[in-house]
């Protein structure tokens, strides 16, 4: 008799508990699938507005690591506010909205909704959010390429060439990195303003192309750092990638490649890197350190006294005043060298220095005018002390402008292809006779074709998956070089993960990766 009492509350019980614990899950699951049906989209929505379309690559590495730089954090605080908070209050509100549509019947003396309609209902919205999430988040950051990239039997390692010096270099480089910076904002006709005015003068007889471009997936500072002073594209170990936060805690950075500074340093020369931003961020101290360069970056011109600054570093007149400074010690030392250095004053979020002109054009096109006087007085200034007469000079773009900004409205005139290819500025000089034998190449191709502009030349002009400007399409009949391939070919081909040659760049100190060829 017991037992039947016990076993009856028993069923009872579980039966009646089990129906509310089974409720409280549906409810908790389906208010979870429809958080991140939301969380998607509205994420989406915030990378289109503030980056335009990127890759997952991109996008790993910059989540975290925000690390001396005021730009990122207030990025971080816009991503808070604008996609995170804005998704829950959108799903408490639709919650809500569902629970009073259940009540809503009872409320009013009438039969409650069914069982079986609420379950649909509760299944199918959440479902929807998903989808439609899921599809707003994938054309921004392209998750489908990315998945389909890692099962592909492509490989990088096919096309790598180590770098071998054969010639040393005999003059000395200046490579400066203008951020974020489009041809055509020295096209008045495409854009309504010749922003380059001053930087085109100074550079007028210098070598140009006809199509330079970041490499496929690129579109960050480091990814641009990396590929032209490396010939390979930024990935972590495993060919897939590694986050900001991680590479601002290595005592290494990519030790297994080798890459620009790596050579000269082995030739006696001495690198220097002039940084606005903080080193820690995106690694990038690590990475030019590892690769021979001494980094002179904003926790240094701090200690010097320096204070005018944007969210993102020293201000760009600043930088261009400690630049002249340091490539006349670096002329008097006698030492061959390498001075390179990377400009911030538009990177978004703009800031408006009252030492630039208003020209009465937009905030961000007005600091790239701006930026264009500075560095063109500072091109001028090394032709007149005589700088130029034993010294390479490369100017070039580490990305283009993010497709969100106004200044890249003039793209919306561009057919299908050339929106994938778009020109980033770029011109090239040596104090030798040196000829261009293509008009069209990406950061990958600046490492060895930097060295032939400094009198040097590496062994076949390749170096990683860089051919130099130097060779042509001829010259490199019956070599597997990335040259010969269409753009979406190459990006498919760099999506690839890639992994034994990427592990060696990573975990080989020493060590070069090994071609197949």
């Amino acid at each position: 008799m017991f037992v039947y009492w016990r076993t009856t509350v028993a069923a009872k019980f579980v039966h009646s508990h089990g129906n509310k614990l089974s409720k409280t899950v549906r409810w908790t699951l389906g208010i979870l699938l429809l958080f991140i049906g939301i969380l998607l989209a509205t994420s989406g929505i915030w990378i289109l507005r503030n980056f335009g379309s990127i890759s997952v690559s991109q996008a790993l590495m910059n989540m975290q690591g925000t690390k001396g730089n005021e730009g990122a954090t207030s990025f971080v605080r816009s991503f808070i506010f604008d996609s995170l908070i804005v998704a829950a209050l959108l799903t408490a509100a639709l919650t809500l909205a569902f629970a009073i549509f259940l009540r809503w019947p009872i409320a009013h003396g009438k039969a409650p909704i069914r069982r079986s309609t609420a379950i649909l209902i509760g299944t199918i919205v959440p479902i929807v959010a998903l989808t439609t999430g899921g599809a707003q988040f994938n054309k921004a950051v392209n998750v489908s390429g990315y998945l389909n990239a890692l099962s592909s039997n492509l490989d990088l390692g096919d096309y790598y060439a180590n770098p071998e010096l054969t010639t040393a270099p005999s003059k000395n480089l200046v490579l400066i990195y203008l951020e974020s910076m489009d041809d055509a904002y020295g096209d008045a006709d495409l854009v309504g303003y010749d922003a380059l005015t001053a930087l085109k003068d100074a550079t007028s007889d210098w070598k140009k192309l006809d199509l330079y471009t970041q490499y496929p997936g690129s579109g960050w500072t480091m990814a641009g750092i990396v590929s032209s002073m490396c010939g390979v594209p930024l990935k972590g170990p495993g060919g897939v990638t590694v986050n900001n936060e991680a590479t601002e805690s290595m005592g290494t950075f990519m030790q297994g490649a080798t890459c620009l500074g790596d050579v000269l340093a082995s030739e006696g020369y001495h690198n220097v890197f002039l940084s606005g931003a903080s080193g820690d961020f995106a690694g990038k101290g690590n990475f030019l350190r590892t690769h021979g360069f001494e980094l002179k970056d904003l926790g240094y011109w701090e200690s010097l006294g320096d204070t005018e600054r944007s969210a993102w570093g020293l201000s760009d007149r600043l930088l261009l005043a400690h630049a002249k400074t340091e490539i006349e010690d670096l002329e008097k030392a006698g030492q061959p060298f390498a001075l390179s250095m990377l400009t911030l004053d538009n990177h978004d979020p703009v800031t408006e220095f009252s030492y630039c002109p208003n020209r009465g054009i937009d905030g961000v096109l007005n600091a790239m005018a701006c930026q264009g006087d500075m560095v063109g007085d500072f091109i001028d200034f090394m032709q007149e002390k005589g700088y130029l007469d034993n010294t390479a000079v490369i100017v070039m773009a580490d990305h283009k402008m993010l497709d969100s900004y106004d200044v890249t409205a003039y793209r919306n005139k561009l057919d299908t292809t050339a929106k994938k290819q778009i020109p980033i500025f770029a011109r090239f000089y040596s104090p030798l006779s040196i000829d261009f034998k293509r008009d069209t190449a990406t950061q990958l191709n600046i490492f060895p074709t930097a060295i032939e502009l400094m009198g040097g030349k590496m062994q076949d002009g390749r170096a990683g998956l860089g051919v130099s400007l130097t060779r042509s399409l001829e010259d490199e009949a019956g070599q597997k070089t990335v040259l010969p391939l269409e753009w979406d070919s190459l990006a498919r081909l760099i999506q690839a993960p890639s992994a034994d040659l990427y592990n060696q760049i990573w975990d080989s100190p020493g060590t070069e990766p090994q071609s197949s060829d």
